[in-house]
């Protein structure tokens, strides 16, 4: 009975664990490098895909900004107008859309790649 018991209580946690954490409470985040494999800057949209961040994070007066692609298929563009002081550049998705791809642009010519949200 003992033995049965404890397996009770650990598939219980076990299931009160997957229930705490839910699958959409997550953060995507898009990295770009310069030349010297520098991290130059990055782009990410929050957990309802809804709002989204390009932040420069060189001072290297080269400048980063992000790319989100919607739902409905467009493509826009977010810069960090402030370079890379303190602050981030801020985008959010159309009423009925959201964003379903990012990615960070460092001007130097390269880029992180998309990422899935």
């Amino acid at each position: 009975m003992r033995k049965v018991t404890s397996a009770l209580a650990v598939a219980s946690a076990f299931g009160v664990l997957a229930l705490a954490t839910p699958a959409s409470a997550h953060v995507t985040v898009a990295t770009v490098y310069d030349n010297r494999n520098i991290k130059a800057g990055s782009a990410s949209v929050n957990s309802t895909h809804t709002t989204f961040y390009a932040c420069d994070m060189l001072a290297d007066n080269v400048g980063v900004y992000g790319r989100m692609k919607l739902s409905n298929g467009q493509i826009r563009d977010v810069a960090d107008s402030n370079g890379s002081a303190d602050g981030c550049g801020v985008g959010t998705a159309p009423a009925g859309t959201t964003i379903i791809q990012i990615e960070a642009v460092w001007r130097g010519g390269k880029t992180s790649g998309w990422k899935t949200t």
